[in-house]
């Protein structure tokens, strides 16, 4: 790597996780060689010096994966590159897998780059790249993303991102995790949900600053005291004091600030009970951001809604292509076109699904029935009427625990193949990219 990058606020941190990017970088450069690249990108909170490394027992670990983005040549062979590149990540992940929770590279020209989409991800991206090898001008040449062109259903998709990575989670709750490094990813996932929840918040109110910890501080003494949220302001009275302790946390590393917050006086402040507690509380927390972001992107005050209504609410936002494929398997079992949501394999973005709208009804309502908001007979039909897969005979008649075994399971399924673009094979379990 050619130059140092600062990546954490905490300078043993700051080094250790530079050192983890330098290791990744030179195997990069190496399997591509440095002719068919001009640069790459680090992008996410680590480029905003916000990495969250955890001091364990066997020594520094990252919670934060290595994103990177390879800027290649307009003349290279994108697909090429991808076939040589695929192996070595996995053997960097292994590699680094004692010490880091991972690393992601995708491929992108100069000119993709420059040519701004309106969403989250793009503004997220191009804020804060940090060039980590090659052409400086590469990051600098990059357009400013407008915040004002983002839509409404950005924030609605970024909520639902976070919270079917939670519930991804749920195996590790449910096993009572004690060990150092599973709590620690667990209290991650949920300040990542918490964060990220004010994060949608912040782009539907058009102003979203850098940090984690300045966007905590915009959030609740700003975007809360205006008036057309104070129903959300309510809502989130319980949750305001402990915001910036997940910024704290989120940014440092130090689960000082958590446990300090979650403390009961005659409990002792296990780490465990912190973060196997704080999983379930923040289901609520959860549901009441997507009540709003789903409120404001239909227009409607959702927050005290009917279960039933917000459901009818979100079903309106299904494309008009998926709606005929499951009116189609209605009619007749069978009829719709394979491969979407068949056991075999799954279509990679397929026309006839909005990963960003429609099928989380199943994940955002498998998730509230986790919490104690809502029983399953609150919960189930609307599960039945709207689920975006195929759900076993017998499923009504199993216990709760059973459908919420089986819901993760597919939901894992459905993470993997739609959203994250992988054909996943449900014969032998495996999976691999599309």
């Amino acid at each position: 790597m050619e130059r140092r990058i600062h990546t954490s606020a905490i300078a043993e941190n700051d080094a250790f996780y530079a050192s983890l990017v330098e290791t990744v970088v030179d195997g990069i450069v190496e399997t591509l060689g440095p002719g068919s690249l001009e640069a790459i990108l680090m992008i996410g909170a680590p480029a905003r010096g916000e990495a969250t490394i955890i001091s364990t027992p066997d020594g520094s670990y990252s919670l934060s994966d290595i994103d990177l983005i390879c800027v290649h040549a307009p003349s290279a062979d994108r697909r090429a590159l991808a076939a040589r590149l695929g192996p070595r990540i996995l053997s960097l992940n292994e590699e680094i897998g004692g010490v880091c929770v991972g690393v992601d590279a995708s491929f992108r020209t100069r000119r993709e780059l420059e040519t701004v989409q309106p969403f989250i991800s793009s503004q997220e991206m191009l804020a804060s790249p940090v060039v980590v090898w090659g052409d400086e001008r590469v990051a600098t040449s990059l357009p400013e993303p407008r915040i004002d062109d983002i839509p409404p259903n950005e924030s609605l998709k970024l909520v639902h991102n976070r919270i079917v990575e939670q519930l991804l989670l749920y195996r590790s709750v449910a096993s009572a995790p004690e060990d150092y490094r599973p709590v620690a990813s667990l209290l991650y996932g949920t300040a990542k949900l918490g964060l990220d929840s004010v994060t949608a918040i912040l782009y539907l109110e058009k102003t979203v600053p850098m940090g984690y910890r300045e966007r905590v501080d915009v959030f609740l003494y700003d975007v809360l005291e205006r008036s057309h949220v104070r129903h959300l302001r309510d809502r989130l009275h319980a949750y305001r004091e402990d915001l910036q302790a997940w910024a704290a946390f989120k940014a440092t590393g130090s689960l000082v600030p958590i446990s300090d917050r979650f403390r009961e006086e005659q409990r002792p402040p296990e780490l465990g009970r912190i973060a196997r507690e704080q999983w379930y509380r923040y289901t609520e927390f959860a549901e009441i951001c997507w009540r709003f972001v789903l409120g404001e992107v239909v227009r409607t005050n959702l927050l005290d809604a009917p279960l039933d209504d917000v459901v009818a609410c979100y079903a309106g936002l299904e494309t008009p292509a998926r709606s005929g494929v499951r009116a189609l398997k209605r009619l007749r079992p069978g009829a719709s076109p394979p491969g979407l949501f068949s056991p075999g394999r799954v279509i990679r973005r397929s026309a006839f699904a909005s990963p960003r709208l429609l099928a989380y009804v199943t994940g955002i309502l498998a998730y509230v029935a986790m919490g104690d908001s809502y029983d399953w007979c609150t919960v189930g039909p609307p599960i039945n009427a709207y689920c975006p897969f195929p759900l076993p005979k017998g499923f009504d008649e199993l216990g709760l625990a059973g459908k919420r075994e089986i819901l993760v399971d597919r939901l894992s399924f459905f993470h993997e193949s739609v959203l994250l673009g992988r054909a996943v094979g449900r014969g032998d379990g495996g999976s691999d990219d599309a």
